[in-house]
């Protein structure tokens, strides 16, 4: 009789590139791109490498990453793929494999790479002399190398400003100001592939300090009473 021979599944193509549809401070959306001739019923596999780590993660079924692959069709993956629990400002890198119905995996394809949005940094504190203030702020999550852009004005509404361009620093010293005057700050900050945060953080406002008056001027001396004179200094404003 004949000789029954078991069937076996032909291997799937390497998948090419993912697609990145939108890029968010923790999270990526991502499609998979299948190629041309992988079968509908295919199988695939999300990788994701992070920063300077070379160890690699796999999206779940939830959009969290693990380090154990699991294979879904792309129906149940859908046509918008959250990778969730990112940190922000972090290259991460996204590659996919596919699997046949024999459960034999190709290899992941070609990457593609993009960095995580920043987070708005979040107010601090200010250290005041009479000529300086020094603003602080924290990165609200945002990794160190994180670049931060402050600006200094005497308005509130910032029609006039002092920048201080991009820097990696939490705090910025701001030199030669006029005593006893108000100064408003604000910070942004931007990731790796130079975007932005939309807005900026306002950091308040603090008053300069007036300086020591010097030794004031006695005018007339009586029995019951003293006049004399201040001496306001010569950098006080008038308003001191």
């Amino acid at each position: 009789g004949p000789v029954v021979l078991n069937s076996t599944s032909t291997l799937c193509e390497v998948p090419p590139v993912p697609s990145i549809t939108n890029v968010y401070s923790s999270s990526i959306t991502i499609s998979i791109n299948t190629g041309v001739n992988n079968s509908y019923w295919s199988k695939y596999s999300i990788k994701v490498t992070s920063g300077v780590s070379s160890t690699p993660q796999y999206v779940q079924a939830n959009g969290a990453l693990n380090t154990v692959a699991i294979y879904q069709t792309t129906a149940t993956w859908t046509n918008s793929i959250f990778i969730i629990g990112l940190i922000p400002n972090t290259t991460h890198t996204i590659s996919v494999s596919a699997q046949n119905s024999n459960n034999v995996n190709t290899l992941y394809g070609a990457e593609v790479s993009t960095s995580t949005l920043c987070v708005l940094p979040i107010a601090g504190v200010y250290t005041v002399n009479q000529t300086s203030i020094t603003a602080s702020w924290l990165s609200g999550g945002n990794p160190s190398g994180t670049e931060y852009y402050c600006q200094r004005s005497t308005s509130s509404d910032f029609t006039l400003t002092a920048d201080g361009g991009w820097a990696t620093a939490i705090s910025t010293n701001s030199e030669s100001l006029t005593r006893n005057t108000t100064y408003y700050f604000r910070v942004k900050s931007r990731n790796n592939n130079f975007v932005e945060t939309i807005g900026y953080v306002s950091l308040g406002s603090t008053v300069t300090l007036c300086e020591v008056p010097p030794v004031p001027s006695l005018t007339s001396v009586s029995t019951s009473s003293i006049i004399f004179g201040i001496n306001a200094g010569s950098d006080n404003p008038y308003w001191s």
